[in-house]
């Protein structure tokens, strides 16, 4: 029986090993791997419009990210994306489950070939939801992002 504290192995789907930090989820270094803590934030406004936000969760994660190359930007992004897309193959399961309570179970009594083929069709229901709320709020974030990029940079002088 355990405890509660055990943690759980989240596969990474990008790596092509499907090797997993120990200490994945914890902030830290531990056998060569280095966690960094974020916190993101979401909103809901009265209209149903989702925002988020990010940050490190404490001054010492931003440190430790500074140190990975690029001062972690690149790192934090994929991280950031990979969990996103994520979260949305869970949500299209949720949905996908209401309309057919014997996936999961098909799943799991199929060969790895139907298997592969269930989460290939998964799969590609997430890109189209991503392909979408890219067209739809790509531009308006890149803007922002330029936005807040430039309002980093010194006033021109006079």
């Amino acid at each position: 029986m355990g405890t509660g504290t055990e943690r759980k192995r989240v596969v990474d789907p990008t790596d092509p090993r499907g090797l997993v930090p120990p200490s994945q989820l914890w902030a830290g270094s531990a056998d060569g791997f280095e966690t960094v803590a974020l916190e993101v934030r979401v909103c809901q406004g009265p209209q149903g419009h989702v925002w988020s936000a990010h940050d490190f969760h404490s001054d010492q994660e931003r440190q430790r990210a500074r140190q990975w190359s690029g001062g972690g930007a690149r790192q934090i992004a994929h991280g950031l994306l990979v969990e996103a897309l994520r979260r949305e193959a869970y949500a299209s399961l949720l949905v996908g489950l209401s309309a057919d309570r014997d996936l999961l179970s098909r799943h799991q009594a199929a060969s790895p070939e139907e298997q592969a083929l269930l989460e290939q069709k998964l799969s590609q229901g997430v890109r189209e939801i991503l392909n979408n709320l890219c067209d739809k709020v790509g531009p308006a974030i890149a803007r922002e992002v330029f936005l807040m990029m430039g309002s980093q940079l010194p006033s021109p002088k006079k």
